[in-house]
């Protein structure tokens, strides 16, 4: 595959696969529609859009996350979010109790709230990290496109050179069960 194929195979994974099932519960979330059981799917949500952050810090920069998962995390919201209100500290929060919360527990753990109300994708009032999942998913889609067209344009050749790196590590991936040793391929590669 060359460059621009790989760029197309993860966007359309990413995008098809994960953000744009997101932001279809985003939308029903919103619609809070009594009797559609997708009115209740935030923490459906969350788990879509948490697992986005330590992704596109590894893309950023060509490494797995590997045994650092919570700093990758740290340093991929900063990245999507440069401006935000949400500090360092309260990243850390939402690796902790939200992100390792839903991925361990299927819930989070501590102070943090989710909403239809809130306007932005996620802001800090009275101490609770309060997040709106259709608003977040948006911002995420957003961000990605943005990421996709910065790599087709080739303009930042260190981003580029990171992405195929991490990309190829995925796509030649050997599988290790306990009766034998399977290849297998990238979720990208039919």
């Amino acid at each position: 595959m060359n460059i621009c194929e790989k760029i197309d195979a993860f966007e359309a994974h990413v995008l098809t696969r994960q953000l744009r099932i997101g932001q279809v519960l985003g939308d029903r979330f919103m619609s809070n529609q009594i009797g559609d059981p997708l009115s209740e799917s935030a923490f459906a949500i969350i788990s879509i859009c948490f697992s986005y952050f330590e992704m596109i810090e590894q893309f950023s920069v060509g490494q797995s996350s590997h045994g650092r998962s919570g700093e990758f995390f740290k340093r991929g919201f900063a990245r999507v979010f440069p401006n935000s209100a949400v500090n360092l500290d309260d990243v850390a929060h939402l690796y902790s109790m939200l992100r390792c919360g839903m991925y361990h527990t299927a819930m989070p753990t501590d102070n943090c709230g989710l909403t239809r109300e809130l306007s932005t994708a996620i802001a800090k009032e009275n101490g609770i990290i309060v997040i709106n999942p259709a608003r977040l998913i948006d911002s995420l889609i957003n961000h990605f496109q943005d990421f996709c067209s910065d790599l087709r344009s080739g303009r930042d050749c260190d981003l580029r050179r990171s992405f195929e790196a991490m990309f190829d590590s995925l796509s030649s991936g050997v599988t290790v069960t306990s009766t034998k040793t399977e290849t297998t391929r990238a979720p990208w590669i039919p």
